[in-house]
């Protein structure tokens, strides 16, 4: 332990200590609010201006872990970059562990277990805090750090003996070989609470044996720790009780693929993989996917991936690398636009461009790089290159249509960030065209951004019918305006978790640009432009 009054006898020499009014005090400790993660956007100072209150009520407004999550990915990695942010607690925050627990239940909500355990690794004194270290060990159990939450059930001091604890003791033991402890340490505690499942998948556990038939429904990490442990079909999917939280559902790997998935006859494998599901009908569509020579088989089982997963932007980027083989030509053109929109979701740009290239030249143009639009046209040409005929004996193509086009530029040019170029003018003005009052909140923001004005938005704009202003709009406006950065993060995020309207795109845009989030506000804009496009 250092203490002033010994910085303080290294200053003045031995005799200070003869002075009766020296103040003794212990050097604070870290802080759980100071420790961070990599992909933090603010520094030390981050919640300077914030009092402790501020700070409860600001996070308070970001989904629960065990709520129903963002409406979409592009606000959990906004909400992310914040919450990973370590520094000075808030005013008269300091030691209090809800304000630190309340800050890793958003990330987990927003970043997923991998995330949440990694803060809770970094943070000190787990064994005072039983919110905390109950966190620490579910998220152990359930990224398969086993050791580091059984390490938390140790040491921990208050509320030991409640049935949770006795469980993951009882488990801990088991998984060191400490079988006949381990058992008596599972009887104590469904004495206090019986568990009928976890008891049949401890009990095999601790018996070295396998459960074959219908493993129970699995309502927490500990559940599933005994799960992988006990399972016999360990490619078989898990079944959660309804209410589980889906940072747990989500850090279950998906099921191991075969080692060789090509076929004979992909037509007939991709007519048999429509009739599948679940499983069996993706290992089968990988198969068609995997196997080379016919393109408009591979297309179509690459396409309907995408489209049996539960959210179409997901399964976009999930198999957006996979565009890439896909061949160019007349068939596969079909799915141009699309194929286009999960390349750039994949961040492969070139990916990207060869497609927008084949929806307007068709399958034989060469990838000559970046391209040029002229939207009143709805053509797409190299820039600084001629237009290259397709071959005599190429099938008969039709471009694709112009809105199309327009959209897939669009994205990429929300990618490059390159909105406050003159021809995204044209851009936004044939998007407006196509979609009408339903993007001029997108139009909008993207002109706070940067992007040029677009004739007649300002009439489009006063015809509206009057919204009500977000309370968190408010919060966010006033936070800024004395400084206090994260909290005006976080109320953004909150304001635009809840609603879209123009308003509130029109006014968090540009705060969120101060703070350093243009990039992730951009990749908002671009999740809305697919998803409507698609």
């Amino acid at each position: 332990m250092i203490f002033r009054a010994s910085l303080l006898a290294l200053a003045l020499g031995s005799n200070a200590f003869a002075q009766d009014d020296i103040e003794v005090q212990s050097l604070d400790a870290l802080d759980p609010m100071e420790v961070g993660l990599p992909g933090a956007i603010f520094d030390m100072t981050l919640w300077d201006g914030t009092s402790a209150m501020l700070a409860r009520t600001a996070l308070s407004q970001l989904p629960a872990s065990d709520g129903e999550g963002y409406r979409s990915r592009a606000l959990a990695e906004m909400a992310r970059a914040i919450l990973v942010s370590g520094g000075y607690p808030p005013s008269g925050a300091r030691g209090e562990t809800d304000l630190s627990a309340l800050r890793a239940d958003r990330l987990l909500a927003a970043g997923g277990a991998f995330d949440g355990f990694d803060l809770l690794e970094r943070t000190p004194n787990l064994n005072r805090s039983p919110e905390l270290a109950r966190l620490h060990a579910d998220l152990g159990f359930a990224t398969e750090n086993i050791e580091r939450a059984c390490y938390t059930a140790r040491s921990l001091l208050d509320g030991r003996d409640s049935a949770y604890w006795v469980r993951v003791r009882a488990l801990c033991m088991a998984a060191e070989g400490q079988s006949s402890a381990a058992e008596l340490t599972a009887e104590l505690a469904d004495s206090i609470e019986p568990d009928p499942d976890y008891n049949r998948m401890f009990f095999a556990f601790t018996l070295g044996q396998m459960i074959e038939d219908e493993m129970p429904t699995l309502d927490g990490a500990v559940d599933l720790a005994l799960y992988r442990f006990t399972a016999a079909d360990q490619a078989a999917e898990p079944a959660f009780a309804d209410g589980t939280p889906a940072w747990l559902i989500n850090a279950v790997s998906p099921p191991r693929l075969p080692n060789f998935l090509q076929t004979d006859d992909p037509q007939a494998e991709l007519a048999r993989a429509m009739e599948l599901e679940g499983h069996e009908r993706r290992i089968a569509l990988i198969s068609v996917l995997a196997t080379p020579g016919d393109h408009a088989a591979a297309a179509t089982a690459l396409n309907t991936l995408m489209s049996d997963e539960d959210h179409l932007l997901d399964g976009m980027r999930y198999y957006g690398q996979d565009v890439s083989s896909i061949q160019i030509d007349a068939d596969t053109l079909a799915f141009a636009e699309r194929f286009a929109f999960a390349a750039i979701l994949a961040g492969d740009a070139r990916t990207a461009r060869r497609w927008l290239r084949g929806m307007v030249d068709g399958p034989t143009t060469p990838d000559v790089g970046p391209t040029e639009v002229d939207a009143t046209e709805a053509s797409v040409k190299p820039a600084g290159s001629e237009d290259v005929p397709p071959a005599n004996d190429a099938p008969e193509w039709v471009p694709a249509g112009a809105d199309e086009i327009v959209a897939v530029q669009l994205a990429m040019t929300l990618v490059d960030d390159r909105i406050d170029v003159a021809s995204v003018e044209a851009l936004l003005a044939a998007y407006l065209e196509r979609h009408g009052d339903a993007v001029l909140a997108d139009v909008i923001a993207l002109q706070r951004l940067g992007a040029p004005a677009v004739e007649n938005l300002r009439g489009r704009l006063a015809g509206r019918e009057p919204e009500t202003v977000s309370p968190y709009v408010l919060a966010m406006e006033e936070a800024a305006a004395v400084g206090a950065r994260a909290e005006a993060g976080l109320f953004a995020v909150a304001a635009l978790n809840a609603s879209e309207d123009v308003d509130t795109m029109a006014r968090v845009a540009p705060v969120l640009d101060e703070l350093g989030l243009r990039s992730a506000m951009l990749e908002l804009l671009l999740e809305r432009l697919i998803q409507r496009s698609s």
